[in-house]
C-alpha cells in the first residue's frame, strides 16, 4: 500500500532525472512516410542498437478499432479524449467512495491525521489507477491497461518504424500513441513530424525539452511554410455563412434575455462575419 506508492513516486522521480541526463537527438521531417523510411535506414547502420522511438498522430497510432474507424483525424482525436474523460470521471467517483469508506472506518479507532492519510491514499490510488490504465470498455479505452507500461519498455528494445510499433501495440493490446510518448522520455533518438516540434503546445503536451539536445530538420527549406500552417486555420465561405446563420438564430432566440451591450457585441460579430463573407466571395 503506502510503501508501493512511495516506490512508484521514487521511480517516477528517478525517471525524470534520467530523462534530463540523457542527451537526445530529435529528427524531424514533413510526413510520416519519410520518418518511417528514415527509421528503416537507421536499422541498417551501426546505430541499430540506439534507443529510437517514433512519435506520430492518433490517426497513425490508434489501435482501438472503433475509434480508428472514424477515419477523420479530428474525430479520432475527439473520440480518444472523450474515452479518457469518461475514465477520469469514473475513477473520480470511485476515489471519492473509497476515500469516504476509509475515512469513515477510521472515525472511532483513528485520529484526524489517520483519516486524512486514508483519504490521501485513496486519491493517490485512483491517480495510479488512471496512470496505469485500469480503464475498460465501460470507463475508457481498453487499450490503456496495466500492460501499457510493458509496451512502452518494449518500444525501446529494438528499432521499430511506425508500422512495427502499431503491430507491437496490437499484439500486447496497448495504445501505440501514448506508449510511444512515454517511451520518448528514455529514448536517445526521437523521430517526429515538423508540426509536433515546432508547435509549442504540442511540444509541451509531449513533455519534450529541447535544451541540450540536437535537432535535425530534414528538408529545412519547408520550415517557414510549416510554421505558417501550424499557426493558421483554413475557413471556407460556406463555414462563414453557417456561422452567421447560427449567430442570427442565437440572437433571435435569446434577444429578450440579453443585455443591450451583449446584443451590440453579437451584432458586431454578425457585421464581421458578413464582411469576411463578402471578401471571400470577391476572390
Amino acid at each position: 500500500g503506502e510503501y508501493e506508492l512511495e516506490d512508484e513516486e521514487l521511480l517516477e522521480e528517478d525517471t525524470k532525472k534520467l530523462n534530463a541526463a540523457i542527451p537526445k537527438v530529435f529528427y524531424c521531417s514533413r510526413t510520416h512516410s519519410q520518418l518511417a523510411q528514415f527509421v528503416r535506414e537507421v536499422r541498417k547502420t551501426a546505430f541499430k542498437d540506439t534507443r529510437v522511438v517514433s512519435l506520430g498522430s492518433r490517426k497513425i497510432f490508434c489501435t482501438n478499432s472503433s475509434v480508428k474507424a472514424l477515419g477523420q483525424e479530428a474525430r479520432i482525436n475527439d473520440a480518444c479524449l472523450d474515452l479518457q474523460q469518461k475514465a477520469r470521471k469514473k475513477l473520480t467517483v470511485q476515489a471519492g467512495a473509497l476515500a469516504g469508506a476509509l475515512a469513515g472506518a477510521e472515525v472511532e479507532a483513528g485520529t484526524a491525521a489517520d483519516r486524512v492519510a486514508a483519504t490521501v491514499a485513496a486519491k493517490k490510488g485512483a491517480a495510479r489507477a488512471w496512470e496505469g490504465g485500469t480503464q475498460g470498455p465501460s470507463g475508457g479505452c481498453p487499450h490503456l491497461g496495466p500492460h501499457q507500461r510493458f509496451f512502452s519498455d518494449r518500444v525501446l528494445s529494438k528499432v521499430m518504424d511506425m508500422e512495427d510499433l502499431v503491430d507491437e501495440a496490437k499484439k500486447h493490446e496497448s495504445c501505440a500513441y501514448y506508449g510511444t510518448r512515454e517511451a520518448a522520455k528514455l529514448a536517445e533518438l526521437v523521430v517526429m513530424p515538423y508540426t509536433s516540434l515546432l508547435h509549442k503546445k504540442t511540444r509541451d503536451s509531449l513533455g519534450l525539452d529541447l535544451r541540450g539536445s540536437v535537432v535535425i530538420l530534414d528538408e529545412a527549406h519547408n520550415i517557414i511554410e510549416t510554421v505558417s500552417n501550424v499557426h493558421s486555420a483554413q475557413v471556407t465561405g460556406q463555414q462563414v455563412k453557417q456561422a452567421g446563420e447560427a449567430v442570427g438564430q442565437y440572437l433571435d432566440k435569446y434577444r429578450s434575455r440579453l443585455r443591450g451591450k451583449n446584443i451590440l457585441y453579437i451584432k458586431q460579430l454578425q457585421h464581421l462575419l458578413r464582411a469576411i463573407l463578402r471578401f471571400l466571395e470577391r476572390r
